[in-house]
């Protein structure tokens, strides 16, 4: 299952999607789960670390990241590999903002450490840079 929500920008009215999670996605190998979530080059280089190092794949779905430099949150496909000695790989993202790392990911279920004193979702608007976004719907896809 996933969760989604569409904000808008309580000044200029920009809106978004954000979801999380996996859904029902019933894949044939793990390359396959890889490949629907990334590039086919990254693919590539995921299934070099899923055989190459022994990994098996412990993360796969839709994050909401936001960027610690900027403040805007956004979609992330998330993909991670454990491998048998304890290391890991993860996959990682920038900022379609700025262009900045993307790491601090975002429970929006979890409403009460997101939202100010306006009820606002607390995520900067990168049409116009207002901090503050309503909640115009919520979902559960498969």
């Amino acid at each position: 299952m996933g969760t989604g929500v569409g904000l808008a920008c309580d000044k200029c009215g920009f809106e978004m999607a954000l979801s999380e999670g996996v859904g029902m996605c019933g894949f044939d190998s793990d390359e396959d789960a890889v490949r629907a979530y990334c590039g086919s080059a990254e693919a590539r280089k995921f299934r070099a670390l899923l055989l190459g190092k022994s990994g098996e794949l412990s993360d796969l779905g839709y994050k909401i990241y936001e960027c610690e430099k900027c403040g805007v949150w956004q979609q992330k496909s998330a993909v991670s590999v454990v491998f048998e000695d304890g290391s890991s790989y993860v996959r990682q993202h920038r900022c379609v903002s700025c262009r900045s790392k993307v790491s601090l990911q975002i429970d929006i279920e979890d409403r009460s450490s997101h939202l100010n004193s306006d009820g606002l979702y607390q995520s900067k608007c990168r049409k116009c840079g207002f901090v503050g976004f309503r909640a115009v719907w919520e979902s559960l896809w498969d």
